[in-house]
């Protein structure tokens, strides 16, 4: 697999903050290239060790429930995989099948990289949550950094794809629910499929 190097994975940073704050044009900074398809792939391992440290080692999954380390590992561990590339398969069913083949690679470079914003904000979240039992702050601002999520991914989908509305609200809904569905089976597999 490519590997950027380090001014390609600042600049790619760069543009995938502008792109999540609605700056479409910062869209032109990823190419179209199989080897920026691939790249674009890096943001997952610039996040995992963050993702990691804020939500395996301080987020309990439940008050009462202590899960076995293995079962918290493989959950959590197939869980972040799964979520970085269930998206990119499903888009690349949809982008052939709405014609728009050419756009793909830039659209999944863009939606890559700006994958780190969310987590940036949500992570300390979670965090400060479960420190400082501001439960009802986490979960106001959680809402409203999905909701924000949600129009980006709308938006991004019609700006970097090309596609209309109506495609790019059904596929907002199902990148959504892909996820939710992943980070439920991951629960399950964490708690024991209890």
């Amino acid at each position: 697999m490519h590997r950027p190097s380090l001014a390609e994975a600042l600049v790619c940073l760069q543009a995938g903050f502008r792109l999540f704050f609605m700056r479409f044009e910062a869209a032109l900074v990823f190419g179209e290239t199989p080897a920026d398809f691939w790249k674009s792939f890096w943001c997952a391992a610039i996040m995992a060790p963050l993702y990691f440290f804020f939500y395996i080692d301080l987020e309990p999954v439940a008050d009462t429930v202590q899960p076995d380390p293995m079962r918290l590992f493989m959950g959590e561990g197939i869980g972040y995989v799964l979520q970085w590339v269930y998206w990119p398969l499903a888009a690349a069913y949809l982008a052939r099948l709405l014609g728009k083949q050419d756009r793909f690679i830039r659209y999944i470079a863009a939606y890559n990289w700006s994958q780190i914003v969310p987590t940036c904000l949500i992570l300390p979240i979670i965090f400060l949550s479960g420190t400082l039992g501001l439960e009802t702050i986490s979960v106001t601002a959680s809402f409203g950094i999905l909701a924000w999520s949600m129009v980006f991914r709308f938006r991004l989908a019609r700006a970097v794809l090309g596609v209309d509305r109506m495609p790019a609200l059904l596929m907002t809904m199902g990148d959504q629910f892909l996820g939710f569905t992943i980070l439920a089976m991951a629960q399950s597999v964490i708690l024991g499929g209890s």
